[in-house]
């Protein structure tokens, strides 16, 4: 691994290799308990974080957008409200019961303090389930 700027990584050919396995160890334990692996976008509506009273645009912690249709969207720093809104509008049957979905995938987060002591880069992959 090399830094390309402070808190962004260069994923080289050894260290890709690695994550690979972890994470193919981890798809693999996440099937043995029934789990399903899901991929969710990078990018989400502020709208979710407005709903969720995570959204204040003076809050740099999070990656902002606005595309061409000035429409404003967010980097993930989780997958929280995404999952929550599509789960709100899919019909769970007692067949799909029990739900147990997992993701994982790139974050990205501008912390002033990490959480618990841990050091965070700005873009980082990490494992999320429901």
């Amino acid at each position: 691994m090399d830094v390309l700027f402070s808190g962004f990584n260069i994923m080289l050919p050894m260290c890709t290799r690695v994550i690979n396995k972890l994470v193919a160890l981890i798809d693999h334990e996440m099937e043995e308990l029934g789990g399903q692996r899901t991929v969710f976008s990078s990018l989400g509506p502020v709208e979710l974080l407005q709903k969720s009273g995570k959204y204040d645009p003076h809050r740099k912690e999070f990656y902002n957008l606005e595309d061409r249709r000035n429409e404003k969207w967010y980097l993930a720093p989780t997958h929280e409200e995404i999952i929550s809104h599509w789960i709100s509008k899919e019909t769970i049957t007692e067949k799909k019961l029990p739900l147990l979905l997992y993701q994982i995938g790139s974050k990205f987060r501008d912390e002033k303090r990490p959480r618990s002591g841990l050091l965070r880069s700005r873009e980082f992959i990490m494992k999320g389930t429901v």
